[in-house]
């Protein structure tokens, strides 16, 4: 596994979601940091714009959005249902770029890796979780 980085800093606003998103989120992270053997502090490590490559990074990422029901299992992103997550006031914003990160590639895992980290790196807001 190696390091990407991204942003050495960030001034975007950064967005809670409500307590049960947040939890259903948190269990995905659990189970998926379970299953692939990841410890889920490189996820702290993401919010901050740093982002690990490698096949178990991004079958964690993969799994946590699938699991948290903001992705398919073929990889592409839930554009809806990921939009609702954040304040009114970015949904337009948000949405653009959801649906410009979302691409379909040959691999679903490869989908997710690349729509997380094109969302992390395009978004108006990060997220706070």
């Amino acid at each position: 596994m190696g390091l990407v980085i991204g942003r050495s800093t960030d001034n975007r606003t950064s967005v809670s979601f409500e307590e049960e998103v947040t939890k259903k989120i948190h269990n995905a992270i659990d189970q998926c940091s379970a299953e692939t053997g990841v410890e889920r502090e490189v996820l702290k490590i993401a919010r901050d714009g740093n982002y690990m490559s490698g096949d178990k990074y991004e079958k964690l990422i993969h799994c946590c959005y699938v699991k948290s029901g903001y992705a398919y299992e073929n990889g592409r992103i839930k554009v809806k249902e990921a939009t609702m997550l954040f304040p009114k006031e970015y949904a337009t914003q948000v949405e653009k770029v959801i649906r410009d990160c979302d691409k379909e590639l040959n691999d679903p895992v490869k989908n997710t890796y690349q729509a997380f980290v094109c969302f992390q790196e395009n978004s108006p807001v990060r997220m706070g979780l």
